[in-house]
């Protein structure tokens, strides 16, 4: 018999960690995890997995070659000989060494260790300017055989003069930051672009930034996916709508980097919510290059690991960002076309001609041809940027986010990569490059979570009313008890509570609720005032019941600026001493800034 990888000790031919491909075998083996064996024949094209059992059985090796081949290899007195065939099989798998579920890809467009990106089209592979069978690919990657896609990468790539009119398309949609006094500060147009231009190469990008595309019912949303968006990305996106579900997204992509286009994304109830968190946390994992695996359990106990890389594009009237998390990874795209009906009805009509002059049969295709050929450009271009808005006082993860369209829009209208000064320069002195950071920039989670607290409505005692936490404590950080002593309008607060809450009212109110305003110094040493809360506040911990923070509230107030959580324990009400999560007042009082 031939030897096809010796003992199960040796390397065989295992090369940089893999077992490279045997042009004289119709199958490959790609290697073992515990009691399971991996293989990707040449007629499927689809990596199968078998035990050790099913590989002793003629069925399970029929699938890898077919019986002319096995009586040949490993013939017996009446054919093929099913141990020896097993024996071999099992051996290469070994000399394969173990196998890595990451190294598979699915659809879309993957950049190899090397950098060079392959545009994987389900039924071949193109790289280099060659077009081969997914099975003959002989780098890490392992591409399965699949569906075709119904989009090309192929065609001449388009010029400069060509490709920014899609720019300019983009830009005179009816956005919500569009103004008319000669600054040009719009930056939706362009960000759209910009994300169409790299979504369908989501597989190869350093960072997978969200479009959220919002606005009023009949106000242009299905126009711009079904006239822009989908026939741009030209099949290569997967739609979905309405009540999609985060499971039913994992299946349908599957192992693909193709971007995700959903249509009718609302929340109308709370079980939508529920759904649409999920498919945005989804997203979330999806966004990061190198991120963790999603890892699920199957019904066999076994883990099934999943990695996402793919760029989303949601469209609804409500849109149903709530978490910093997703906020900070999704770029909000609001469309709001004019009052007046003459006025929007003539803005469309210049609008669906621009949009038939500029979208042509091919020009999709010649667009996204250059976009391949500019790859290692745009993701350079993507951290030059990102690191010119970082050094503009933005977070590395509006950078990234931001970073990723705008260098889908620079390579519009430039093939270069930019260098560090002109990225500084464009990102200071470009004003729609400026109110895309500001508008992306989200708020911290621990002023959020801060917030969440300050709107909490309390009842003091012989009042129908309730009255704001934050409002209490505007009364009880002044220093006077009564209006009247405060001589009558300076008082803090909205006006109206506070000229008729005292001061000890407000803080009694405050301490039933394991809440006060007090010095982390012993008494009379002075020191700044701290907004202190209980962290055993069973009022505190239903006040943050179904909000993100409901298990972490007091760890995410302790990020604020200058808070702490001191091991000294502290007397709040007329109970014993309890611990604490201390927030300066200077904080809620807007001087410490963010």
């Amino acid at each position: 018999m031939p030897d096809y990888g010796g003992d199960i000790d040796t390397a065989g031919d295992m090369e940089g960690g893999y077992s490279a491909p045997r042009p004289n075998l119709p199958f490959q083996a790609l290697g073992y995890d515990r009691s399971t064996f991996f293989f990707l024949p040449n007629r499927g094209g689809q990596v199968l997995e078998f035990s050790g059992r099913e590989l002793g059985s003629a069925g399970a090796l029929l699938q890898l070659a077919p019986l002319f081949w096995w009586e040949s290899e490993c013939s017996g007195k009446t054919g093929m000989d099913t141990k020896q065939a097993n024996d071999m099989v099992l051996r290469m798998s070994y000399a394969a060494g173990p196998f890595d579920a990451g190294r598979v890809r699915g659809r879309g467009v993957w950049l190899e260790d090397d950098g060079r990106p392959v545009v994987h089209a389900g039924d071949h592979l193109a790289v280099d300017g060659q077009i081969i069978s997914p099975t003959e690919w002989e780098g890490q990657g392992i591409y399965e055989r699949a569906p075709k896609l119904g989009v090309s990468f192929s065609a001449e790539p388009a010029e400069t003069e060509e490709a920014k009119r899609f720019l300019d398309l983009c830009a005179a949609l009816p956005w919500e930051d569009a103004n008319d006094d000669g600054v040009d500060t719009s930056s939706m147009g362009r960000m759209l672009a910009g994300w169409i231009t790299v979504s369908a190469f989501c597989g190869a990008m350093p960072w997978r930034p969200h479009v959220w595309i919002t606005s009023e019912a009949g106000q242009g949303k299905s126009w711009l996916l079904d006239n822009i968006l989908k026939p741009m990305l030209g099949g290569a996106e997967l739609r979905v709508q309405s009540k999609t579900t985060e499971a039913g997204l994992r299946a349908a992509l599957g192992r693909d980097a193709r971007p995700v286009v959903f249509d009718e994304a609302e929340t109308q109830n709370q079980r939508d919510a529920d759904r649409m968190q999920q498919v945005l946390d989804l997203a979330r994992q999806a966004s990061s290059e190198d991120g963790a695996d999603i890892v699920k359990s199957t019904q066999t106990g076994q883990a099934r690991r999943f990695r996402i890389r793919s760029m989303f594009a949601f469209a609804s009237v409500n849109v149903a960002l709530s978490q910093a998390a997703d906020e900070s990874r999704t770029i909000v795209l609001s469309l709001r076309p004019a009052r007046d009906k003459d006025a929007r009805a003539a803005h469309f009509e210049k609008l669906k001609s621009l949009q038939a002059e500029i979208v042509t049969p091919g020009f999709a295709a010649r667009l996204r041809a250059r976009t391949l050929s500019l790859l290692p450009t745009i993701r350079a271009n993507a951290e030059v940027f990102a690191s010119a808005i970082a050094r503009a006082g933005g977070s590395r993860r509006t950078g990234d986010t931001v970073g990723v369209p705008l260098a889908g829009a620079w390579s519009l209208r430039s093939r270069r990569t930019a260098t560090r000064e002109e990225a500084d320069a464009f990102v200071a002195g470009t004003p729609w490059v400026r109110a895309a950071v500001e508008r992306i920039e989200s708020e911290p989670e621990w002023r959020q979570c801060l917030n969440r607290l300050l709107g909490q409505r309390i009842r003091l005692p012989g009042r129908v009313e309730e009255v704001p936490v934050g409002e209490l404590l505007d009364i009880v950080g002044t220093p006077y008890s009564t209006p009247e002593m405060a001589g009558g309008d300076d008082m803090p607060g909205d006006g109206g509570t506070a000229r008729v809450i005292n001061r000890e009212d407000a803080a009694s109110a405050l301490r039933r609720h394991g809440i006060k305003v007090g010095s982390l110094e012993p008494r009379n040493a002075g020191g700044p005032l701290y907004l202190m809360v209980a962290v055993s506040s069973a009022d505190c911990a239903a006040w943050f019941k179904d909000t993100p923070w409901a298990t972490a509230w007091k760890t995410t107030l302790a990020r604020a600026p200058g808070a702490e959580l001191p091991r000294k324990q502290f007397r709040i009400g007329g109970g014993l001493p309890v611990r604490v999560v201390a927030v300066p007042m200077a904080e809620i009082e807007g001087r410490g800034g963010v």
